[in-house]
């Protein structure tokens, strides 16, 4: 492996812009709208900030040399919640296998914790196995994936690692019950493109309900938003397009629909009345086809049931669950619906994903996949869902899509106190006494979800 001292670690300059740009393009194996090799001027001249960002505050681009010659270069971006995106990330296709990369990332986690971030994450296609073999061997573990997402064919798999994390890991569960759901509103809504007659209460909504699972969202996030509206769709020039449901009370809901490189389009965030957002998220999927994306996908804070049940009953699917991107304690899960007809490799992906195909894939929030992994925890609590009425003894799941465990025996009880009373909750929560355990399941699952049954799901390496 070649030996590679930090001071050789620099700071992109113009004068790597046509190398750096040449390997960029070589992407398009695995993502579209590569190809024009525009993607660079997306990353260079945003080092100290992002004005055309919202959630990416700003980018820093590191080059790796040996001697005079550049080998490779990885870009950070800085987002609002202490997490840092890595990405994209090369090096040179004639300087692989010499550990290159794996230093280039070591220095982006060295990097990250030099400016006090508590994560790191990256996104990769399942296709890119070497980089996928770097991301695994540096600790990082597979949070989410989503199929065709940025080409056909090409899977998003989401890697997370916590550069820095309490002593408890298991934060107190109350805090991780928040919505996007806002109380009352108007059954009759209407749905408008944002103007700024709005611009107070779309102020207000952002600041007062994406503020308890987003650290940082500030006025300044506010002014970056509503500016990506004006852009148009283009996804070069981080276009966007803001959403208002409105009734005669006034403002009862927003979403922001963003267009992606490789044709996908952001819903999030996603805020307002049950029936807002009903509306909004069907105006959304016509803005989306409108504007020629082949899918949609969106976050959804891990409790707000309100919100997941609406997506279910509008035919998206759980993706995974993101280990508290922007602010302690909160996860978020991933969801996605594709808006034009699947072909037979997109439906093959969509019934691993659901469930419907053996092994299933089951998802796990990371800090109880980290007990699994561990041997610790060897029983997991779910209500009785459809496919996991499924389950039975002898079944090969895929934790995440990504750990192989087997099913040793499925126990139903009628609830939660039933259950605690006859299973051993060191295996469920480890470290949690049994009312600290039934406090978190009532946490996670509310009172009509209880009543489908509570299932334990005992597993095994």
């Amino acid at each position: 492996m070649t030996n590679i001292e930090r001071d050789e670690i620099t700071l992109f300059q113009n004068s790597d812009y046509l190398i750096l740009k040449g390997w960029l393009s070589e992407l398009s194996r695995f993502y579209n709208g590569h190809e024009s090799g525009k993607f660079i001027e997306q990353l260079v001249g945003r080092e100290n900030e992002d004005e055309l960002g919202y959630f990416t505050t700003a980018k820093e681009i590191y080059v790796l040399r040996e001697e005079t010659r550049l080998v490779g270069a990885i870009c950070l971006n800085y987002k609002r919640g202490g997490a840092v995106k890595v990405g994209p990330f090369v090096v040179s296709p004639i300087e692989r296998g010499k550990g290159l990369g794996t230093r280039l990332l070591q220095f982006a986690e060295e990097r990250a914790r030099e400016k006090g971030k508590r994560k790191i994450y990256a996104t990769t296609s399942h296709l890119n196995i070497p980089a996928n073999r770097i991301f695994q061997k540096c600790g990082f573990l597979i949070e989410a994936k989503f199929p065709d997402q940025y080409k056909e064919g090409s899977t998003e798999l989401i890697w997370g690692k916590f550069l820095q994390r309490g002593k408890d890991a298991f934060v107190r569960w109350e805090e991780e019950q928040v919505s996007t759901v806002t109380e009352g509103g108007s059954e009759q809504v209407q749905i408008v493109y944002y103007s700024d007659e709005y611009y107070e209460p779309l102020r207000r909504l952002i600041l007062n309900k994406l503020s308890q699972w987003h650290n940082e969202i500030d006025e300044e996030f506010v002014r970056k938003t509503i500016s990506g509206h004006f852009r148009g769709t283009d996804f070069e020039k981080k276009g966007k397009v803001i959403l208002l449901a409105i009734s005669e009370e006034g403002l009862n809901g927003c979403a922001v629909v963003v267009p992606k490189r490789g044709n996908p389009a952001k819903l999030y965030p996603l805020l307002g009345s049950a029936q807002a957002q009903k509306k909004l998220i069907e105006r959304a999927e016509l803005v989306a086809r409108d504007i020629g994306c082949h899918k949609i996908y969106t976050f959804s804070p891990v409790g707000d049931h309100i919100q997941q049940t609406l997506l279910d009953s509008l035919a998206y699917t759980q993706r995974g669950v993101l280990a508290e991107p922007y602010k302690p304690g909160y996860d978020l899960m991933c969801f996605d619906k594709f808006l034009h007809p699947l072909s037979n490799s997109d439906k093959m992906e969509n019934n691993l994903m659901n469930g419907e195909k053996d092994p299933k894939t089951l998802w796990i929030k990371r800090r109880f996949l980290e007990e699994i992994l561990a041997g610790r925890k060897t029983l997991e609590v779910r209500v009785g869902y459809g496919n996991i009425r499924q389950l039975k003894p002898g079944m090969q799941l895929l934790l995440n899509g990504e750990y192989p465990v087997s099913i040793k025996a499925v126990r139903r009880y009628n609830s939660f106190e039933e259950m605690i009373a006859r299973e051993d909750v060191e295996k469920i929560v480890p470290g949690k006494e049994k009312e600290e355990v039934l406090q978190i399941l009532k946490m996670l699952y509310p009172p009509f979800k209880e009543k489908l049954g509570v299932f334990v799901i005992e597993i095994e390496k």
